[in-house]
């Protein structure tokens, strides 16, 4: 007789049975239910990691963009400290009647960003002047994009009050020189938008925002702002706004307009105080 004992037999057998039940479930695999609820949390999972990469990179983007113009309000102030107070302007066009260059405020404060913007640039390159959120640093014609505008300033009884005046000699005959506001008249340089992001590329030619042309070298107000280029697929329906202290903030265009409208704002466009 085996010195083995019968329980301890059946127990032998009664674990060998379970081995062999675990190993054919094992065989069995994912039942249809099972597969199809694993691939539906992979691709839950899947979208959250791509939301949160997407959030990232707009933030990002939104603190770059945030960085360039601390460096433009930077060299504004040094331009005005070495030209007797007074601001850049927007641009000026001489005629043919008075000759000479043509004039856009990123050429004006160039020397004081570490390069001379003496025309527009040839070149596929991503300058101080460009907010990653645009997407193409380049325009039509390899022209290097400009993603920032100043506020248009008053050349005739029509246009918006901003500090970004701007003259043309075809428009207004004879004129042969302008110059910006001086940073002394502007009664809240805390509350006056000097320059901001105006994504113009909607033509696809010479009317591109670009880096030393006029066209766009001015925003009249925040309804182009929004309708233009990526408008407010920029940051998501906000943009960034330099003002004349120097501040950077990130805000939605239809807290800037004041008593004013999206077409003809006021408010922070306006250099004149509580309007």
């Amino acid at each position: 007789m085996p010195w083995i004992d019968i329980p301890y037999r059946e127990a032998l057998r009664l674990n060998r049975h379970k081995r062999s039940a675990s190993a054919a479930v094992s065989r069995r695999g994912f039942s249809l239910v099972e597969l199809v609820t694993a691939i539906a949390l992979i691709a839950t999972l899947a979208g959250l990691v791509f939301v949160g990469v997407r959030k990232m990179s707009d933030t990002a983007s939104v603190v770059k963009c945030t960085g360039n113009l601390r460096q433009l309000g930077a060299a504004v102030h040094l331009y005005v400290a070495d030209h007797n107070g007074f601001l850049p302007y927007g641009y000026f066009i001489p005629g043919s009647d008075v000759g000479g260059p043509q004039f856009t405020w990123d050429v004006l404060i160039s020397p004081y960003l570490g390069r001379q913007f003496t025309s527009v640039i040839d070149a596929r390159e991503k300058t101080v002047l460009y907010c990653p959120a645009e997407g193409n640093p380049v325009t039509t014609g390899s022209k290097a994009r400009r993603s920032y505008a100043m506020a248009r300033g008053r050349q005739n009884s029509n246009d918006p009050l901003g500090v970004g005046v701007a003259a043309s000699s075809y428009l207004v005959p004879g004129v042969r020189s302008i110059v910006g506001y001086r940073l002394s008249a502007i009664p809240a340089p805390a509350e006056t938008i000097m320059i901001t992001e105006y994504s113009h590329f909607m033509n696809q030619d010479g009317s591109d925002n670009q880096v030393g042309g006029t066209a766009a070298s001015v925003v009249d107000n925040p309804s182009l702002q929004k309708t233009r280029g990526k408008g407010v697929n920029l940051h998501h329906g906000t943009f960034n706004y330099l003002f004349v202290d120097g501040s950077v903030r990130n805000l939605k265009p239809e807290s800037t307009f004041g008593k004013g409208s999206m077409e003809a704002p006021l408010g922070l466009w306006s250099i004149a105080p509580d309007d």
